[in-house]
């Protein structure tokens, strides 16, 4: 029997040989259910233990589960009236329908906050002009017994931006002239500049110059030039006549 009023007692059976061919099988009973005992009960029937409540701390804490007395199945005298019940009757009435157990039995210590170090100063932004992170960061000096830093933050970073102004386009100088295209007959030669500066942060724009120049060289003719030159003169040829 089960042990639990009302008391019951079962049994079962099982198929062991399924029918075959055209030999229908007609619905049986597979498990029964009978009475222990008729007699009325003699002492009050209790109902299941709740489940145990959640530890009220986590140090030195407490559970506790109840159970109710089944009024509609126990004797008359199990119907009691708890306002007319006091002192150990009351108290030995509560031990029965309550347990109370410890719970958070762990070693308790007082909690000491861990010393930590004042913050750093603020690292320079990692990006120039753009936006990027600045970061600063503290150290445990003393370690509480909550453990490392207990749950406090030891490093924070924020957005920043560094304010570089506004920066004008700016034209470069001019590189040096460039060799000769031709040594005779005109040539040409060239120059070039670039921008050294391009416009940043909201900075006013180049203006439209010649980023090249050409100009002419080596105009000269290629034929070679000679001026004109007399000779020495020669010696005086003999006298025409000896007289006159």
């Amino acid at each position: 029997c089960s042990g639990e009023y009302p008391m019951q007692r079962f049994r079962a059976r099982k198929v062991v040989e399924p029918p075959k061919g055209d030999f229908p099988m007609e619905p049986l009973t597979l498990m029964e259910t009978s009475l222990c005992d008729k007699k009325p009960p003699t002492e009050c029937i209790m109902s299941m233990w709740t489940v145990w409540t959640p530890c009220t701390a986590t140090c030195g804490g407490q559970s506790e589960r109840n159970r109710d007395i089944d009024i509609e199945n126990s004797p008359p005298a199990c119907k009691l009236d708890l306002t007319k019940l006091e002192g150990g009757a009351l108290d030995e009435l509560k031990t029965y329908l309550k347990e109370i157990r410890p719970c958070g039995q762990q070693h308790c210590m007082d909690v000491v906050e861990s010393e930590l170090s004042e913050w750093s100063q603020w690292t320079s932004c990692s990006r120039k002009c753009e936006l990027g992170t600045t970061e600063r960061s503290r150290e445990i000096i003393k370690e509480g017994s909550g453990g490392l830093g207990s749950g406090l933050a030891l490093k924070e970073v924020k957005g920043c931006m560094t304010d570089c102004g506004e920066t004008d386009c700016k034209w470069g100088e001019w590189d040096s002239w460039s060799a000769c295209s031709c040594s005779c007959a005109g040539g040409t030669k060239r120059r070039n500049r670039v921008i050294v500066q391009a416009p940043r942060h909201g900075g006013e724009m180049c203006d439209p110059m010649d980023k090249s120049e050409v100009a002419p060289c080596n105009t000269q003719s290629c034929e070679l030039c000679v001026d004109g030159a007399w000779g020495a003169w020669s010696h005086w040829s003999k006298c025409s006549a000896s007289c006159g």
